[in-house]
Order: C-alpha cells, then sequence, then structure tokens
C-alpha cells in the first residue's frame, strides 16, 4: 500500500480484467484506518462488479419484476383461453 501526503492508495496488480493489468484506488479519508486486508478485499470486489468479462448478476427487483411480469402474462394468456372457449361453445350451442 502506498501512502501519500492526503491520500491513501490501493494498487491492485491482478485486476481479474483481459483490458486492464493494474488499478489504483484512491481511498476515502474516513476510510484511511480501515484493515489493508479489508481494503484490498472490497478493492478486489470493486473490480470484478466493473469487469465486462464476467455477466453482471441481475438485481433482486429485476428479478420480481420478471418474475411479476411472467405471472401477468400467464394470468392474461389464461383469460384470453377462458374467454375463447367460452364464445366457442355459446356460438356452438346456438
Amino acid at each position: 500500500m502506498l501512502k501519500g501526503v492526503n491520500r491513501q492508495i490501493i494498487e491492485i496488480n491482478d485486476t481479474g480484467n483481459s483490458y486492464f493489468e493494474k488499478a489504483l484506488l484512491f481511498v476515502t479519508p474516513g476510510r484511511s484506518d480501515t484493515p489493508e486486508a479489508e481494503l484490498r478485499l472490497q478493492a478486489k470486489r470493486y473490480l470484478a462488479s466493473l469487469s465486462p468479462d464476467k455477466p453482471r448478476k441481475t438485481s433482486l427487483r429485476h428479478r420480481h419484476k420478471i418474475k411479476l411480469h411472467k405471472k401477468i402474462f400467464i394470468i392474461c394468456a389464461s383469460a384470453i383461453g377462458v374467454i375463447t372457449a367460452a364464445a366457442i361453445t355459446v356460438l356452438n350451442i346456438l
């Protein structure tokens, strides 16, 4: 870890990214008393979240929204099926 006059810097040599070999991250002044191991862990997590090589995880909110849309689609499709069957039945009776 390098210490500047006013800033603390974390240098990551293995970014896990095929495009970049090294990253320099400036530690927030309020977090400069955090142990170096924790800073390195957070730095690697941050860099991993930026990597285009790995697919991004969808957020919980987005997954719930997708499930809701699927349920709405199934309900609408079922309603259309019931209405169509009822219409065919009524037309055959007449």
